[in-house]
Order: C-alpha cells, then structure tokens, then sequence
C-alpha cells in the first residue's frame, strides 16, 4: 500500500522517486532536521517457528510503552559462521524496527525500559537483538543473547592487556 501511496502522491524525496533511484539521493535528504526529536533502530532476530509468539509481545510492550513504530522491515537472515558475536546462529527472520522519540531524558528512559522489554521477548522466543544500536540492553540480557561474549572478552583482554581500546559496549558488557 505504501508503494501505491508513493506511486501516487510523490514518493520519499517529494517527487515521484522509484525505490532503486533512492540510492542515488544525497543522505542529507534524510537528515534529521528536528534537533528536539529522533528516529532510533531497532532489530531482532527471530526463529521463524517463534514469529507469532514474538509479534504477540510487541503488540503488548510497544503499546504499553508508548512506543511510535513508524515502520517494520522483515528480511530472512541466513545463518553466520563469520562473525564472533553473531546474532544469527541458524536461519531467522530479521525485523528491523523504526522508532520516533523526543529527544527528553522523560523518553530516552521510556525507550530504554521499552527495549529491554522487547529484547526479553525475543530472547523468551529463542532470538536475539542487533548490537550495535544503544547499550539498552542489560548485561544480564547481553550475555544471554550472546553467551560467546565471556570468550569474545577473554580474546580482547589477552590481545589488549593495557585495555587500550575501550568503548561504552566495552565497559557496560566486559565485566
């Protein structure tokens, strides 16, 4: 239906766009240009027999917390043997969710209470969430999610013993 919309009324940059063309647009037509609010990602990675079972708790957490879910993508994830702290350890559905938020510490905490609420759903389901994005998870959720984490640091600590490299991931998660 949005690509019907977009058909009609003129697409994302305000014109007539087709998706592939998107691409060739400069990222600053996407800048966020409202410095009181944001748009904050979101992904987790479910087995797709735990789907339905996941999408049931979302319909309860996002509600509940008042969370403004502008849009969801779901792809099919295969199976990673590369990464160390993969999120994919077998075939699963991706969903990446796109959230709005007012920049307010009133809404980052929301949010904060929010995800942690949405990473337990998909760990309760056997999936997992995406690391890059906040450090709202709880060590406790962290090292459920990837419980190849305790190897992952032991590496990090023997390869930098002075802890040279440190990032607010490598502080919150190493203890």
């Amino acid at each position: 239906m949005r690509w019907q919309l977009e058909k009609i009324v003129g697409g994302e940059a305000g014109n007539q766009v087709l998706r592939n063309q998107i691409l060739n647009r400069p990222s600053t037509l996407f800048e966020n240009r409202h410095q009181t609010e944001t748009d904050i990602l979101h992904e987790y990675f479910i087995p797709p027999k735990s789907l339905e079972a996941f999408l049931t708790r979302c319909r309860t957490i996002i509600p509940q917390y008042e969370g403004d879910l502008l849009n969801v993508t779901v792809r099919n994830v295969h199976e990673d043997n590369d990464s160390f702290l993969r999120y994919a350890d077998r075939e699963v559905f991706g969903l990446v969710m796109l959230f709005h938020q007012q920049r307010t510490p009133k809404a980052e905490a929301k949010m904060q209470v929010m995800t942690e609420q949405l990473i337990e759903a998909a760990l309760a389901v056997g999936g997992r969430y995406y690391l890059p994005y906040r450090l709202h998870a709880t060590p406790e959720q962290f090292r459920r999610a990837y419980p190849q984490a305790a190897k992952f640091f032991a590496l990090k600590r023997k390869y930098d013993p002075d802890g040279v490299f440190q990032n607010y991931f490598y502080q919150k998660y190493s203890r």
